[in-house]
């Protein structure tokens, strides 16, 4: 039994209606995989145990991957279906427990082929994802999909800590209670780091070329989740969760990269008990810049204004001074193909589109929803024994990533692949030829939003969207400064026209209000950029019955819809246009 451990594949006896572990069918496979699925509990409900080191640490790693403490059981039957809390489950699974004998034998040989975590995954991914890890109701948060992978990367992570004080001859030989013991200890004494790290980029971006600084982030992400794998529990295209033994460099290896790639980090950090992880303690704030000159002589770089402009740049009669450092980055090339053409060609209207999701605000709210959630199934002290575990998140972050690809799909499809430049995966950039086609955008949003999260729709959301319109040539800048901080779950702006900022409930009243002719939107645009009090005389006025008649939807939506006056009139200008 040389062969290694593979620990994603302890829960595969959940698909079936045996006792998970195997160990009524007095079966030995003898690998370490089977040693694993057999002895990864050490509680009443199992007479095995663990016998041996890694089996000991898949033991701490399956309980640091469940969903919720193993004190929170609500009432009724089981419940196999996975309940997820930003989208209200089917009523039953669509694929049976495997409760056949030749089904369950078939289970058996595929173990027995010493299969990798990869071939697991490939034949049994739809299954992992329909089914709950924990069936018990308000357990049920999570997918033993999700659970099997962050068992993995758990399993791992404990196996990197160095000076771990414990050998396979402290496990080998002890009774049950004894290994409990040794685990609650470890618990106790054991740490892991915690960091939560935000990368920001000190460039204005000015042109298409200086937005090459968007795929460098992309890459500097890239290049952490790539070497740090086991580590990254989630991420966003700026922002990164990660758990590390507390003597590991990654955090180093980190800021030495970002310095080299001229980004600042701003960090949360704690080192926590095993026993204790939690995502909302972290005491440690702080932020790590790039090294600066104590006096910068001019010309300061124009894009960054951080550094010694060294290069001087003509264009015609405009003449800009840049760093070494922002000069690199405009001359990576054209990392953004279509932005730089659309460029060339002429000086056609786009749409930016970002979305942002803010991860504190991310915990907060999944923690509202399941405290809901726990009161449903008759957990009465649910504000006290809540909490939200890494796996939840791990949850989350495939269905945020498929929503990400599927509206990006969408809008591709909508607008065509020559007029969609992806800057990164939440942030596209679509070619249009009248702003009215943001309506179009908004609802293709609105569609895709409402089928993947329809309980942040209800409540307040962690997804913003922004989007803004200009004219390609248009400096980035003035489009960054809005699309990154956004006021709202969805905000416009028309670029030196104004903007209008919405709940997401509020969405499906404005693209559902009824408009009168673009004559008349384009005369009440002109109007209110006079005067608002002019335009409210005009939407009003009674003496021309067929204006009257047509500005009724606008009117209703303003009365009725909770929808301010001034993102009606917004509104109005968009469809004008």
């Amino acid at each position: 039994m040389g062969e290694a451990l593979i620990p994603e594949i302890h829960d595969i006896g959940k698909l079936t209606n045996k006792k998970h572990n195997f160990e009524e069918l007095n079966i030995d496979l003898n690998t370490a995989t089977w040693k694993g699925i057999q002895e990864h509990h050490c509680s009443g409900n199992f007479t095995k145990y663990p016998t041996n080191l890694d089996t000991f640490l898949l033991c701490i790693a399956d309980s640091k991957a469940s969903a919720v403490s193993r004190a929170v059981r609500g009432k009724g039957h089981a419940v196999y279906n996975v309940y997820k809390l930003w989208k209200p489950p089917r009523e039953k699974m669509t694929i049976p427990l495997i409760k056949t004998d030749k089904g369950i034998q078939e289970i058996i040989n595929f173990i027995a082929s010493k299969p990798t975590a990869d071939e697991f995954f490939r034949k049994y991914e739809r299954f992992l994802k329909e089914r709950s890890e924990d069936a018990n109701p308000g357990c049920n948060i999570t997918s033993l999909y999700v659970h099997s992978k962050l068992t993995g990367q758990f399993y791992r992570i404990l196996k990197s800590i160095k000076n771990k004080q414990i050998k396979d001859a402290d496990i080998k030989g002890k009774t049950k209670g004894e290994i409990s013991n040794l685990i609650r200890m470890v618990g106790n004494k054991w740490k892991i780091t915690v960091l939560k790290v935000k990368i920001h980029f000190p460039q204005n971006p000015v042109r298409a070329k200086d937005m090459n600084v968007f795929k460098l982030m992309e890459e500097f992400i890239g290049d952490i989740k790539k070497r740090y794998p086991d580590n990254v529990m989630f991420s966003t295209s700026n922002e990164l969760l990660i758990l590390s033994p507390v003597e590991s460099n990654l955090l180093e290896y980190m800021e030495n990269r970002a310095e080299k790639f001229g980004f600042w980090l701003e960090i949360k950090s704690e080192n926590q008990l095993i026993r204790g992880l939690n995502l909302e303690k972290m005491r440690n704030v702080s932020s790590k810049y790039f090294e600066l000159s104590p006096k910068i002589n001019p010309p300061i770089c124009e894009i960054c204004q951080l550094r010694k402009a060294s290069r001087e740049i003509v264009e015609g009669e405009v003449i800009e001074h840049l760093c070494e450092k922002c000069f690199n980055i405009r001359n990576l090339g054209a990392t953004l193909p279509k932005l730089a053409d659309w460029e060339k060609t002429g000086n056609p209207k786009v749409v930016y589109i970002k979305i942002s999701l803010e991860m504190d605000e991310l915990v907060a709210i999944l923690k509202k929803l399941y405290i809901s959630y726990l009161k449903e199934v008759g957990i009465t002290n649910a504000e006290e024994v809540v909490e939200i575990r890494f796996s939840l998140l791990s949850e989350f972050q495939t269905d945020y990533n498929e929503f990400l690809s599927a509206l990006e799909t969408k809008i591709i499809n909508k607008y065509g692949e020559e007029n969609v430049q992806q800057i990164l995966k939440d942030f596209l950039c679509i070619k249009i030829e009248k702003t009215s086609e943001i309506k179009q955008i908004l609802k293709i949003y609105s569609e895709y939003f409402k089928n993947f999260f329809p309980k942040f729709r209800e409540n307040l959301s962690p997804i913003k969207v922004s989007l803004t319109c200009a004219n390609v040539k248009f400096p980035f800048i003035w489009n960054w400064k809005i699309l990154d901080n956004p006021k709202d779950d969805i905000n416009v702006s028309l670029i030196g026209k104004g903007e209008m900022n919405l709940k997401a409930k509020q969405i499906d009243e404005l693209l559902n209000i009824k408009l009168p002719s673009i004559k008349l939107l384009h005369d009440l645009s002109r109007t209110s950029e006079i005067s608002k009090k002019l335009a409210w005389i005009m939407l009003n006025d009674k003496s021309e019955k067929q204006r009257y008649r047509e500005f009724e939807g606008l009117r209703k939506a303003i009365l009725s819809s909770g929808i301010d006056y001034d993102d009606i009139l917004i509104f109005a200008k968009i469809m004008g246009g």
